[in-house]
């Protein structure tokens, strides 16, 4: 018997001893920037890259995808608060698409949106989104440790690990759960968060809850300089600022200082008040989760990511985008004032070109933003403005 038929033998054992039910499919997925990627497929073509997105009130084709793939488009016009832009988003909609990922299918009315804006912010291409419908069709557990999603009969399903039970709600067709915030030189708060495994920034407070409980000033106790970075969504962007917070607590398990994205917008998602805000998969990663609406809960299971060290922010000021065919190519979308980016002369619209004599074509944007976030460092960046190049230095400085 090979090595790899032993350990499925040890594993299969173990999880009859244990009681647990038995996944009905197990889906290699991909990591990228704590966000879990799926190949899915549309109607039996061939597989597309999507994101797991928890906070989806059905499941998305990128308007581009589906006009390739010939889907039946209804229009549905402009409209406002669909997303976190504070912009109208042109929406439509598609009937009866089959998702396909791996073995599991659902069979739905799908929404078709633009992902330009986020495909270019993410350095990753978005050709679509499961979202509400496969998650009331399955009990889903997100194993971030094995890069694996396992889908359970929500019927017969039991658990039988030591996770922490969470209730949640799902009547707005995303789980929503209660948490509590430490702020400095106040006592927690508490709120009720939807739980977005498709959005990055740890947590992000609506606007309204920031103005009902003061964040602001709470914040600049944290970080006295509040960076003005918005949040990108479906058809734009939404006004918020960016900080810390003392911790975020699920339940029992508390996750120090993370990143906070604090509201500002007059409309679009962030402006509303059915919910606190959200919570992202930079804190999300920390935990392997069980989505399981059927019985109004989510479980949690701290894993490998669980202790460590609080997520580093930019620290150059320089505000990357990717584009091209590949997403190769990383243009200056913006450049923080007074950032280390500001006092080097860099421009938005400028291209990067190399980090310390090292071309960035096929690099990942995540590649190149994470040579951002090492404190003191010297970068040599070799930038293109209008067809000149030029040479900056650009020594990183901590700014959360």
């Amino acid at each position: 018997m090979t090595r790899y038929l032993v350990v499925l033998l040890v594993a299969a054992t173990a999880l009859l001893a244990a009681g647990q039910s038995r996944p009905l499919h197990v889906i290699p997925v991909e990591l990228y920037r704590n966000a879990v990627w799926l190949p899915v497929s549309i109607n039996g073509s061939k597989p597309l890259s999507f994101i797991l997105d928890s906070a989806a009130g059905r499941c998305v084709v990128a308007r581009d995808a589906a006009e390739r793939l010939d889907l039946h488009i209804v229009e549905l016009g402009e409209m406002a608060n669909v997303s976190p832009s504070e912009n109208k988003v042109r929406m439509a909609a598609s009937p009866d698409v089959t998702f396909a990922v791996g073995a599991s299918t659902v069979t739905t009315h799908a929404a078709v949106v633009p992902f330009e804006i986020p495909s270019e912010a993410w350095g990753k291409r978005f050709e679509g989104a499961i979202g509400y419908e496969w998650f009331a069709k399955y009990v889903v557990e997100v194993d971030f440790d094995g890069k694996r999603v396992l889908l359970y009969d929500p019927e017969t399903y039991e658990y039988h690990g030591a996770g922490t039970t969470l209730p949640i709600q799902v009547t707005g067709k995303h789980p929503v759960t209660r948490v509590k915030i430490g702020l400095p030189g106040a006592d927690p708060i508490e709120g009720d968060f939807a739980i977005d495994l498709g959005g990055i920034t740890s947590i992000v407070f609506n606007a309204p809850f920031v103005r009902q409980h003061d964040l602001i000033p709470a914040a600049r106790k944290m970080v006295p300089r509040l960076i003005d970075s918005p949040h990108i969504g479906v058809g734009g962007t939404g006004r918020r600022l960016l900080g810390r917070v003392q911790f975020v607590q699920m339940g029992p398990h508390r996750v120090a200082t993370p990143i906070a994205g604090f509201g500002q917008a007059e409309s679009g998602s962030l402006a509303g008040n059915d919910v606190a805000g959200l919570l992202g998969c930079n804190l999300l990663h920390r935990f392997n989760i069980v989505f399981d609406y059927k019985r109004q809960r989510v479980i949690l299971e701290p894993n490998s990511h669980f202790s460590d060290p609080p997520e580093e922010y930019d620290m150059s000021g320089i505000g990357l985008r990717a584009r091209g065919e590949n997403f190769s190519e990383f243009y200056v979308n913006s450049v923080a004032p007074e950032s280390p980016a500001a006092r080097a002369g860099i421009q938005p619209g400028d291209v990067l070109v190399a980090v310390d004599g090292k071309p960035v074509k096929g690099f990942l944007l995540l590649d190149v933003t994470t040579l951002f976030t090492q404190s003191g460092a010297e970068r040599r960046l070799l930038v293109s403005r209008q067809g000149e190049q030029r040479e900056v230095r650009l020594v990183l400085r901590k700014v959360l």
